[in-house]
C-alpha cells in the first residue's frame, strides 16, 4: 500500500503536468483562447485559412514545433502558444491576399501573433507585418510594423496586432487579411492565436 507521502507526490506530478487551460475567467467574464491549430475549446470552430475568394489553407503554412524548414522565419516553437503558428505571406508578385477567418460569441477579440522585431539584413518580407483586420465585413483597421536592422534575428512573441473591446455582445466574425493597399509592400504574418471574451 503507498504511503502518504508518495500519494502526495503523485498527486503533485499530476497536477504540475496539466496544461494551462485556454478558458480563463474573471468577472464573469471569460476569455476563450481559439489557437491557430486548434479548435476553439467551447465550439469547436477553428480558424478557416485561405485566399482571397477561395476558402482552403492557400498560401498558409501550419508550424508546429518549428517543423517549416522551408519558411523564411524561424521563431522558437517554445515560446509560441501550444507551439504552433501559422505562416503566410504576401508580394506583388503572388497578387492575391491570404486571410483567416473565424466566427466568435462574445464582445472583444483580440489577436496575437509573432513579429520580427530586429534581423541583420533587409529582406522585404521578412521586415513588414502589414495586416488588416475586419469584423463582420467592416474595416477596423491596419497593424503595421517594421523590423529594425540588427546584429541578430530577435523574435518578439506574444505580440497584440489587434484588440477590438466595444463590441455589441452577440455573433461576430473576424477576418485578417495579410497586406495591404500599399503598393510595393511584402508583409509578413505569424498568427499565434485569437482570444474573445464572452459571459
Amino acid at each position: 500500500m503507498p504511503t502518504v507521502r508518495q500519494l502526495v507526490f503523485v498527486m503533485l506530478a499530476l497536477l504540475t503536468s496539466l496544461k494551462t487551460p485556454a478558458v480563463y475567467s474573471q468577472t464573469g467574464l471569460i476569455n476563450i483562447t481559439i489557437d491557430d491549430s486548434s479548435a476553439d475549446p467551447l465550439t469547436g470552430v477553428k480558424i478557416v485559412y485561405g485566399v482571397e475568394n477561395q476558402a482552403g489553407h492557400g498560401d498558409w503554412v501550419s508550424v508546429v514545433d518549428q517543423n517549416c524548414t522551408g519558411c523564411l522565419a524561424q521563431p522558437d516553437a517554445a515560446q509560441a502558444f501550444d507551439h504552433s503558428w501559422h505562416d503566410s505571406s504576401y508580394s506583388i508578385e503572388k497578387g492575391f491576399f491570404p486571410f483567416a477567418w473565424v466566427t466568435f460569441t462574445g464582445s472583444a477579440v483580440y489577436v496575437m501573433g509573432i513579429v520580427i522585431a530586429s534581423m541583420e539584413r533587409t529582406s522585404t518580407s521578412l521586415n513588414n507585418t502589414r495586416l488588416t483586420f475586419e469584423i463582420d465585413g467592416e474595416d477596423q483597421g491596419t497593424y503595421l510594423h517594421i523590423a529594425s536592422i540588427g546584429p541578430e534575428t530577435v523574435f518578439s512573441y506574444n505580440t497584440l496586432v489587434f484588440a477590438k473591446d466595444d463590441l455589441p455582445y452577440g455573433f461576430h466574425n473576424i477576418t485578417i487579411l495579410v497586406g495591404n493597399s500599399t503598393p510595393a509592400r511584402d508583409s509578413l504574418c505569424l498568427l499565434d492565436r485569437i482570444i474573445y471574451t464572452r459571459r
